[in-house]
């Protein structure tokens, strides 16, 4: 028997087919899973942006952003927002990576003048290691039992049957995030308050308020598409004493966050590992994040240093980055800065 009409016999749920020994086809396959949709509308779906929209609060960015990021640089003078993607940190839930270099140059040599290069090696993860990203497939909430991954929602209702696979996301990738350049907004918590936040402090209304009055400014001040970088003065913890920088933060509460929210920016961002008080309060562990991301499609930035936005007192600026565009990730390792 020849290998073309070699058959093995495969079984599909409630029918007997014969396929080539090579298996099973993609077209099959396609046919023999059911169609998984998620439901038309729910708890914070669809999005204001229509139900298909992947981009979230970046619909909010426009030449117009860019141009009123424009008139607010004064001097000419850039702040690197970015902490060094560094080996052997100690880090929030014990992620680690590692890069390895040959040793020796790892190529060559090549041409004429007999030239020399380098290569390397990065294993382990890229999410949260320092500066982050967040992207829209970040976050889900369960809606039902454990382990049914139909009821595992994200940003506009997308269900992690529908999107989630084992290598990466079909939908809300960070690859589908656009360059953002807009206005950026520095709330400085930290000088309003006079000392760094502590670790489980909750940030409520009144105090994003108050920070803004301390700096001669109003909520009015948050325009829509902006970005906004809340400072506790944790950004020189990461220096000082890095594993009490990962045990603890502060971070805003509910309400907090959606007041945020209402204002139509495009990412909020801290100098801390979560955006949420941590040790949690009241078992609201992630609660910022699916406010932000989940509900809103506002992106997100951990681990921020705000140092030098702080130094300059410059509470508004033109914000830059772009993600690197991993296809199918929940996020990128982050190198924003701001021009004021």
């Amino acid at each position: 028997m020849n290998k073309k009409s070699k058959l093995v016999l495969c079984y599909s749920f409630m029918f007997i087919t014969c396929l080539p020994e090579s298996g099973l086809s993609e077209d099959l396959l396609k046919a023999t899973e059911p169609a998984i949709e998620h439901p038309s509308s729910g708890p914070w779906w669809p999005s204001r942006w229509g139900a298909d929209d992947e981009l979230g609060a970046a619909n909010h960015l426009s030449p117009d952003t860019v141009l009123a990021a424009l008139a607010v640089v004064k001097k000419g003078e850039i702040a690197d927002l970015a902490h060094a993607f560094e080996m052997g940190r100690p880090d929030f839930h014990n992620r680690v990576f590692t890069l390895i270099s040959a040793g020796g140059p790892s190529g060559g040599p090549v041409g004429k003048h007999r030239y020399m290069f380098n290569e390397e090696w990065i294993s382990g993860e890229i999410t949260g290691m320092s500066t982050q990203f967040d992207a829209l497939s970040h976050i889900g909430r369960q809606l039902g039992k454990n382990g049914d991954n139909n009821t595992v929602h994200y940003y506009n209702g997308f269900s992690h049957s529908e999107i989630g696979t084992r290598n990466g996301f079909k939908k809300l990738g960070v690859e589908k995030v656009p360059p953002i350049f807009t206005r950026g907004i520095l709330i400085d918590l930290a000088a309003h308050q006079g000392a760094m936040l502590k670790g489980g402090e909750v940030i409520k209304i009144e105090h994003l308020k108050a920070a803004l009055k301390n700096q001669g400014m109003t909520e009015a001040d948050i325009y829509p598409g902006s970005v906004v970088l809340l400072r506790q003065g944790r950004d020189q913890l990461w220096y000082d004493d890095p594993k009490a920088y990962v045990k603890s933060t502060a971070g805003l509460n509910k309400a907090a966050a959606d007041w945020l929210a209402s204002k139509d920016v495009v990412a909020v961002g801290s100098d801390s590992v979560a955006m949420e008080p941590f040790p949690s309060v009241n078992d609201r562990l992630a609660e910022i994040h699916a406010t932000l991301l989940m509900e809103n499609g506002i992106y997100g930035f951990e681990n921020l240093d705000l140092r030098t936005l702080s130094k300059a007192r410059a509470y508004q600026f033109a914000f830059s980055f772009a993600p690197i565009p991993f296809v199918g990730a929940q996020g990128s390792p982050a190198r924003p800065f701001a021009l004021y």
